[in-house]
Parts: structure tokens; sequence; C-alpha cells
């Protein structure tokens, strides 16, 4: 871009996040980004998100995220939709018990209930429990 004249902003590179490829090339741009010293906004990660997560772990994508100096939590519904979408609903679900509290985790709850205790009882990692019990009273009450 620099190479002819164009002055890249954030605008620019979440117009090229969202028009990359895949998640790799999305993660990159994003990188790109930051090294030219602009930063990502919550439509950076929605754009990430958005990208076809087939052969993405949830864990890993939740681990890039808490990494980063800025995050956006809510944008991760866009993840749980895209996991949705690739019919990885164990991913989504992973997703869910750190963010319980989003409106796309309720609604994957709700759709989901006999995958959702099976996800949840695999994890043994206490704070897992506990927001999947919240999720389970939000959708509930």
């Amino acid at each position: 871009m620099k190479k002819s004249g164009i002055d890249p902003n954030v605008v620019t590179y979440n117009t090229l996040i969202n028009l990359a490829p895949d998640y790799a090339t999305a993660v990159e741009l994003k990188d790109e980004m930051k090294k030219s010293g602009i930063d990502p906004n919550p439509f950076t990660y929605s754009g990430i998100f958005s990208k076809d997560l087939t052969n993405i772990n949830a864990d890993h994508l939740l681990s890039w995220l808490l990494s980063e100096r800025k995050r956006f939590p809510n944008q991760l519904q866009a993840a749980i939709k895209g996991f949705r979408m690739a019919n990885k609903i164990e991913q989504a679900l992973r997703i869910v018990l750190d963010y319980p509290y989003l409106d796309g985790s309720a609604k994957i709850m709700r759709d989901f209930q006999g995958i959702r205790l099976n996800t949840v009882a695999k994890h043994e990692i206490p704070e897992h429990r506990a927001n999947a019990a919240y999720s389970s009273g939000l959708i509930f009450s």
C-alpha cells in the first residue's frame, strides 16, 4: 500500500481484513496493522472472527485473543457464529464457557443443550462449570 502512495489507516486495514480469503491472512493483516502503529478496533476482530473457522481451535483463538493488548470480547459473537456455521458446536461452546454473558452464548446454549452438557462435563476447570451454570440460569430464567 505504501509503495502505491496509500497511507493506510484503521478503515483501510479493516477493509482488507474483511476481504481476506481466510483467518490466517486476516490475522497477518492485523499484525501488519499493529506494526504500522495502528490500533485494531472492534471491527478488526469482528472481521477476523467472521472468517471460516473450520480449522481453528477455540482454545487457540481464546489464547490468541487474551495475548492481545486490547481485547473486544463482544466480537467473539462472530466466532461463535462462525463455529456454528462450520458445524463445530463444541468449539462454539468452548467460547461460551469463558463468555457466557454474550447474546450468542445464550442462543447456542439453548439450541444445543445435549452437546452443552457433554462439553461442560469434559472441562474440569471450576470457572467453566460456574460459567455454564450462569449461562443455564440466563437461559431458563
